[in-house]
């Protein structure tokens, strides 16, 4: 993947977008170090062993994070935010 496409990316963001999405990369990279950096299917994204691993995308009035997974993420992003919410300080 081409890093330069995911900078180019991210140069085209106002600041604060910019700013969310560095966060996410930043967080996926801490993650998985070796994660490839570029863009798939017209967004910025992290791949895994060159498989999609997570793409964000900048809309009007969101930002979206793609998992590009198979199996119900859904369900694990839902309990995760009701611990935070449920035991704020950790």
């Amino acid at each position: 993947m081409d890093v330069s496409a995911l900078d180019d990316y991210l140069d085209g963001l106002d600041a604060a977008t910019r700013a969310a999405f560095e966060h996410v990369r930043n967080v996926v990279m801490d993650a998985v170090p070796d994660a490839e950096q570029g863009m798939t299917h017209g967004m910025a994204a992290l791949k895994h062993r060159r498989r999609p691993l997570v793409g964000f995308l900048a809309a009007k009035e969101h930002l979206s994070i793609f998992p590009f997974s198979s199996d119900d993420v859904v369900r694990d992003i839902v309990r995760r935010r009701v611990h935070e919410i449920d035991h704020p300080l950790g």
